[in-house]
């Protein structure tokens, strides 16, 4: 069952809630804004969570409609195994929305959401409404699978990003 308690006004004032999905994974998630006929979900990069959105990004894209951000398995506040491949990701995506009974939704990937955002297109096209691409590419574009990072890259949060989303020059 989802009850909606948005009482807060702003990104940083909104509760973090929890939704099951039929295979047990708890998806750490946080709903804002005034409501309406079809949500924005915001599908993060590679290696964060809900608290790396721009609190004034989330609160400019809440002023009219509502916004929903999530945590993957495995990530933040979520539970469950962190999926290693798009499609994974994907799907686990879509059990998060049908968790919370959303049928229809627009979309907003950042780099690796992106990703999912396309690949969710691509397979449920029903779900899809509208999909926002920001700072993405193909899934499987060259020099998009972080696994030229090192450990020590993956685990320093300044690195990850300096390395992973911007050129050595």
């Amino acid at each position: 069952m989802v009850v909606n308690t948005r009482t807060a006004q702003t990104y940083l004032q909104t509760p973090t809630e929890v939704v099951s999905t039929t295979d047990g994974v708890n998806f750490a998630y946080r709903r804002l804004g005034p409501g309406g006929d079809v949500p924005l979900v915001l599908a993060a990069y590679f290696a964060s969570n809900m608290d790396d959105w721009d609190p004034l990004i989330v609160d400019g894209l809440a002023s009219d409609r509502e916004v929903i951000t999530f945590d993957y398995p495995g990530v933040g506040g979520s539970t469950g195994v962190t999926p290693t491949t798009v499609p994974e990701r994907t799907a686990s995506c879509l059990d998060f929305l049908r968790a919370l009974n959303l049928t229809t939704v627009d979309f907003l990937g950042f780099s690796l959401g992106g990703m999912v955002a396309q690949q969710m297109a691509f397979d449920h096209p029903e779900v899809i409404r509208r999909m926002i691409l920001c700072g993405t590419g193909p899934r499987g574009g060259e020099k998009m699978t972080f696994t030229e990072l090192s450990a020590q890259e993956q685990e320093d949060p300044v690195l990850l990003l300096m390395n992973a989303f911007f050129a050595p020059s």
